[in-house]
């Protein structure tokens, strides 16, 4: 009876099933996330989105007994990927440009009952999300890890979503100095520089309601060469 159990066990356990097809393509014009990945044909999905200083794979959908890998990370639903030591030596063409950054991750899916099945994950762009992420300088310090020591440049980045404009000669995202925040009223609109690594307010300028932002950039090239 012990060998029959044993012999039943292994049976169940058999992936019988062909792997199903991670589709990254299918669904792109309709990806609520940074990708999107069709997975097999029963209307299963995976996203991928970034949240801190993670990259968030999520899936839904997924028959009972199924999972996620990315590396040695294995989950039933969501696996989070850390990429907080690369961040600051992303190039700022990268963060406010519209190139896209590969990071070289192989997403697996293996079904209940079936083989597992591996697609790497495409190239994605971060650029609102990261923008977005240096605006909260209002709150506080925006810091990278393992970022290096500042060094002088004046660098300035304007954190507008649609209009990520960069004025100085940094390279890399570690090298911004200060972010510039507009805040449009109804009866004016400000713009407040802010120190990046500390969340000082090194000066605000006010201007008249919608103003031109061609100004805006305008006086923040005049920041960037004043010594």
């Amino acid at each position: 009876m012990r060998v029959l159990a044993v012999l039943l066990a292994l049976a169940a356990c058999r992936s019988d099933q062909p792997a199903p097809t991670i589709d990254f393509r299918s669904s792109a014009t309709s990806c609520p996330a940074l990708t999107c990945a069709r997975i097999g044909e029963a209307g299963a999905a995976a996203t991928v989105s970034f949240a801190g200083d993670d990259l968030v794979v999520a899936a839904s959908g997924l028959p009972d007994g199924s999972t996620i890998a990315i590396g040695e990370r294995t989950s039933a639903s969501e696996i989070r990927v850390p990429i907080g030591d690369v961040l600051h030596r992303l190039t700022i063409r990268q963060v406010v440009g519209a190139d896209e950054i590969d990071f070289g991750l192989r997403l697996t899916v293996t079904l209940a009952g079936a083989k597992p099945a591996t697609a790497p994950v495409p190239p994605i762009k971060l650029g609102t999300q990261l923008v977005a992420r240096l605006a909260t300088v209002t709150r506080g310090p925006v810091l990278f890890a393992n970022e290096a020591p500042p060094v002088p440049r004046r660098t300035i980045v304007l954190a507008e979503p649609g209009d990520h404009i960069v004025f100085g000669p940094a390279k890399l995202l570690e090298d911004i100095d200060w972010i510039a925040v507009p805040v449009d009223g109804e009866t004016e609109a400000t713009l407040t520089l802010y120190e990046r690594r500390t969340g000082k307010v090194i000066e605000t300028k006010t201007f008249a309601a919608q103003p031109d932002r061609n100004v805006m950039k305008a006086w923040l090239a005049e920041r960037v060469e004043q010594p």
